[in-house]
């Protein structure tokens, strides 16, 4: 164990748990080393390990950060589009009751008209050719008679 060509020796829990006698200096000397030499590997993955939590947390801010704004600006995107469309409907309802009240106002003009040429034409009917008085009774009492009933 107290080899000079030896950089790093093997300690066993015999060689931890040794008397006094057995611990030289050269042994103390080189335990010291190698406590030193593993409190920086330790320190040193602490401290990486640290900066990846912290590059985690960064990464995962800014990924949220991103994803709240892809949602905002696709909820202004959606809202425009909506008002669009809504702008769209109302001008077609209103071009629609537009359309409406023409028709309307054409199928009242036409009804007068037509009722117009209606009553013209039932007075030149007056006018050309009286009516005579026709005996209805009689004549609904002989179609209805038993004789025609065969």
């Amino acid at each position: 164990m107290t080899g000079a060509g030896r950089c790093a020796t093997p300690l066993t829990m015999a060689d931890v748990e040794c008397p006094e006698e057995r611990l030289t200096p050269e042994l103390h000397s080189k335990l010291c080393k190698k406590v030193a030499q593993l409190t920086k590997v330790i320190y040193h993955l602490n401290t990486r390990n640290e900066d990846n939590d912290a590059k985690l947390q960064q990464q995962q801010a800014d990924y949220e950060a991103e994803i709240a704004s892809l949602l905002e600006d696709s909820s202004a995107k959606i809202n425009a589009a909506k008002d669009e469309s809504g702008d769209q409907q109302k001008k077609a309802i209103i071009a629609m009751e537009k359309q409406v009240a023409e028709l309307e106002k054409t199928y009242a003009a036409e009804k007068a008209k037509a009722l117009k040429e209606l009553e013209a034409y039932k007075a030149k009917l007056k006018v050309r050719t009286p009516c005579p008085p026709v005996p209805h009774p009689q004549r609904t009492a002989s179609l209805f008679s038993p004789k025609r009933a065969r």
